[in-house]
């Protein structure tokens, strides 16, 4: 037996009281939720996560198990978040930047030293496969304190690395180099920047973007981001005036606009706290300034134009908003977007099914335990069954703001929170409640002056 009760408008939540105790935050209401079949359960940090052709998802971090099952640093999952046992590979330390190469292979950068038994420092190649690319060793010389940030790659198959670092081989480079194919140093590019770059994004036209901790580059001013030519000169026609802190992620938009996320406060002596966006040329947009009260570490752009940003912040726009949010294109906050989470968000990737993998330092996403990573269902759609997890059973389910019981269960044996389904329509006006029930006792239709119809059925 199912009892369903569907209401007419989401504005009428806002009235309902809970006999029946149900954990359903805002975010949910308004159709954002965690997926809750997909739980890989890190035991640490998750610092990075990319997408493979295959649905597989290779996450990279702190972490030393995966649902259980030791895997160090580096792991690969299936589709459905579990743990892809065909891919095992013995890192050594931490692992900040993932790419991939168009031949499958996987290249990792971190502060690692090993990988599997042999000594490689800070940049890997792994096959797909999961063994180590044993022909590809940039030989990045090992000091305390070195480690790649970010490593980006170019159409023409070449590869940039960016972190602290001094010598790549037996070549001088300051924490920025550009590596040939089969990870020999491109000779034509030599450029040194003056302390960590955290970023690196290729625009179309081959320009290189870098941001970090930085405030020269190539002997000349540049503080905290930078556009680099493809030849390695400092192109002189990019002015961000970045005033203070650092540039820590860097997103380019279609129109060839630059949203930057990082620890600065102010660019060209105008207030911008931790998010931007920059002109072509560097100048700041005007009519971008969400204001988020902390770091801003992700950025990603939604199909529907949208962006999420995630970070170490509390409050965006002036709007509370724990470690995730969702900004309109201008800059101003969706304030239906609403998703608690309990602690840093370092990593977003939106996949082709709109789906969104979130990484980070975070153990709980919407009421659910969630270890380090999570993902969810997208804002126009609701899964059936998605929330759950999220609800204890007493004795009435939903009542109004009269406290009159809208579906009465008293005396009958809810089976399990998992036979009690919570579902939205696309459309985000409306939602019903499902409940599974011991017995076979039918209830009578009803309605109420919320416009809720209610009935069990079969």
């Amino acid at each position: 037996m199912f009892g369903k009760c569907v209401f007419a408008y989401l504005v009428k939540v806002f009235f309902l009281s809970f006999l029946l105790f149900i954990t359903l935050n805002v975010g949910k209401l308004y159709g954002v939720s965690v997926d809750k079949d997909f739980n890989p359960d890190v035991n640490s940090n998750v610092y990075v996560i990319s997408l493979l052709p295959d649905g597989k998802i290779l996450i990279g971090g702190e972490f030393t198990r995966v649902g259980g099952v030791a895997r160090n640093y580096l792991a690969r999952l299936n589709p459905d978040g579990t743990l892809d046992s065909n891919f095992v590979i013995d890192v050594n330390n931490k692992v900040y930047a993932i790419a991939l190469q168009e031949d499958g292979k996987i290249l990792i950068g971190g502060e690692f030293g090993k990988v599997g038994e042999v000594t490689i420092n800070y940049l890997a190649r792994i096959n797909p496969d999961g063994t180590l690319d044993s022909n590809f060793d940039p030989n990045i010389t090992n000091n305390v304190g070195n480690n790649i940030y970010t490593i980006a790659l170019q159409q023409d198959g070449k590869i940039l690395i960016g972190g602290r670092f001094t010598k790549v081989g037996n070549t001088p480079a300051g924490n920025l180099a550009r590596l040939n194919p089969d990870g020999t140093v491109d000779a034509d590019f030599s450029i040194e920047v003056s302390y960590d770059v955290k970023n690196i994004k290729v625009q179309p036209d081959g320009k290189i973007l870098i941001g970090g901790g930085f405030t020269k580059v190539g002997g000349v001013e540049k503080k905290y981001i930078a556009r680099i030519n493809p030849d390695g000169t400092i192109d002189t026609s990019f002015n961000a005036g970045v005033d203070s802190g650092e540039v820590s992620y860097i997103f380019l938009q279609p129109d060839n606009k630059i949203i930057i996320g990082g620890k600065f406060l102010n660019i060209e002596g105008t207030n911008r706290k931790y998010l931007a966006r920059l002109n072509p040329n560097g100048s700041i947009d005007t009519n971008f300034n969400p204001e988020a009260n902390s770091v801003v570490t992700s950025i990603a752009l939604m199909e529907d134009n949208k962006m999420l940003a995630g970070g170490s912040f509390t409050n965006i726009g002036g709007v509370e908003k724990k470690y995730l949010a969702e900004l309109n294109s201008d800059g101003t906050i969706d304030t239906t977007f609403n998703l608690d989470i309990n602690s840093v968000v370092y990593y977003i990737v939106e996949q082709t099914d709109k789906k969104v993998l979130i990484g980070g330092h975070f153990t709980s996403v919407g009421g659910l335990t969630r270890n380090y990573i999570a993902r969810l269902n997208p804002d126009d759609e609701l899964v059936d069954g998605g929330l759950t997890d999220n609800i204890s059973i007493e004795d009435t389910i939903l009542s109004d703001e009269a406290d009159t019981p809208i579906f009465d269960i008293t005396e009958k044996d809810v089976i399990e929170p998992e036979d009690i389904n919570i579902i939205t329509d696309t459309t985000g006006d409306a939602y019903s409640v499902d409940v599974k029930a011991a017995d076979t006792v039918k209830e009578e239709t009803g309605s109420n002056s919320n416009g809720c119809s209610c009935n069990l059925i079969e």
